[in-house]
């Protein structure tokens, strides 16, 4: 394998470009994962929850509380009575499908450079069927994706070389909203960030040299942003004033049109140290509540292994021990840093999800940032693997929030759902 003489980082055969019947194979194989991802979307289709909506009306109307942001931009918007559940419904499918098409952009770009690469094709195949996906799907409504968002949109930002320093401004920023959002965005989708800075020093360390003072600039840039965003993450996660809670409480219940979950204002009281030593052992504590987590970690975690092996198989093979070094470190970072939410929530099948798309994003970050470094070897073992764990993980469930379960094909659910939402006139509002 070689790069091209342009200079386009687009990897060829050795003998020349490759003939149109691999490009032809290629596309077909693009088919064949985004058939996939729609068997996995139907899977865990469902409206947002009240959970979720109750969470869209928390705001700076009474003062500030953590997790306010959103709430008060669109209170800000269109006025105290923007608190619709319609509204939220809209507001949540496109955070969703904004974040996955970010993640289409960048997984195509990456397939355009590496043609003929079956290794990350079966890579991508595995993530679209497992069952982390299904409730990435199902996790519509939640702000995770606007983490989500956010490494994507700072990928495709900074995957062509820019200015040096600007992408630690942006992280700065982007950080500190985030905190504002919800202070728990920062522990799931930081090190990504953290994997995609880490990308951006090493390509400009390996296309020319830096001195000493050049180095520490670029690392001082980055502690920079680091104390930013963890100095927002401390003001942001101070517990509010009973008093405040109430009075935001008595707000949205006044100003929305759906049942608001009262538990979801005990997150302005409780600390983390409450949910620790109180809220999750008492989950583990049950005996139905542990088997039921232990089996759903048992079916996510073949899938998810086999991503994090496919990114240290791929950094190993890179010319540069730099690159091996450092960024397996990141990487490994990245992917179990979701998992980490654990100890403070009970959320797991969440955690799981966002796992596997903060690993997914790291990955592709890798091939967008250094497309012509060399891969590993092409292994049938390593396709045969890939091609058993996404038959594993279409014919898998997971456990589903608020008592919704997983459908499969013929999707009847799913589309009598549909049927009675446009018969009641959109008017739809779930149990829970």
């Amino acid at each position: 394998m070689r790069t091209s003489p342009s200079g386009s980082g687009v990897i060829r055969d050795s003998n020349g470009p490759l003939p149109p019947s691999a490009h032809a194979t290629d596309r077909a194989s693009a088919v064949i994962v985004w058939g996939v991802f729609v068997l996995t979307f139907f899977k865990g289709f469902r409206f947002p929850s009240l959970w979720c909506a109750t969470h869209f009306t928390f705001n700076y109307s009474q003062g500030f509380v953590r997790r306010g942001l959103i709430g008060e931009i669109a209170r800000q918007i269109g006025g105290n009575y923007v608190y619709r559940y319609n509204t939220f419904v809209i507001f949540s499918f496109v955070l969703q499908w904004t974040a996955g098409i970010l993640f289409a952009l960048a997984a195509g770009r990456a397939f355009r450079q590496r043609t003929g690469d079956w290794n990350f094709r079966i890579a991508l195949l595995v993530m679209c069927a497992s069952p982390g996906m299904i409730f990435l799907v199902s996790a519509v409504g939640y702000f995770d994706f606007l983490g989500l968002i956010s490494v994507l949109g700072l990928l495709l930002w900074v995957r062509k070389p820019r200015r040096e320093y600007a992408i630690f401004y942006l992280l700065a920023l982007l950080g500190s909203a985030l905190a504002l959002v919800h202070e728990g965005l920062i522990v799931m989708f930081g090190p990504t960030a953290l994997f995609i800075a880490s990308c951006h020093i090493l390509r400009i360390s390996e296309t020319r040299a830096l001195t000493g003072r050049q180095r520490a600039l670029l690392g001082l840039h980055l502690l920079m942003a680091a104390l930013v965003v963890t100095g927002t993450v401390v003001v942001a996660s101070t517990p509010a004033d009973p008093m405040r809670v109430k009075a935001l409480q008595a707000f949205a219940e006044q100003h929305t049109d759906f049942f608001v979950r009262n538990d979801a204002f005990d997150v302005f009281t409780r600390t983390t140290r409450q949910n620790m030593f109180e809220a999750v052992p008492y989950f583990w504590s049950d005996s139905i509540s542990r088997a039921v987590a232990l089996r759903g970690e048992f079916g996510f975690a073949p899938s998810f292994f086999f991503l994090i092996y496919f990114g240290f198989r791929e950094l190993r093979a890179a010319s540069s021990r730099l690159v091996r070094n450092r960024l397996a470190y990141a990487f490994l970072f990245a992917a179990i840093a979701p998992e980490s939410m654990n100890l403070v929530a009970w959320d797991w099948p969440r955690w799981n999800a966002m796992a596997l798309a903060t690993t997914g994003t790291c990955i592709v970050c890798y091939r967008l940032f250094f497309p012509a470094a060399r891969q590993a070897a092409r292994s049938l073992s390593f396709v045969t693997i890939g091609v058993l764990l996404t038959g594993i993980g279409l014919a898998s469930t997971t456990m589903l929030f608020d008592r919704y379960e997983v459908q499969f094909f013929p999707f009847e659910r799913q589309f009598l759902f549909i049927d009675n939402l446009i018969e009641g006139h959109f008017r739809f509002r779930p149990r829970s």
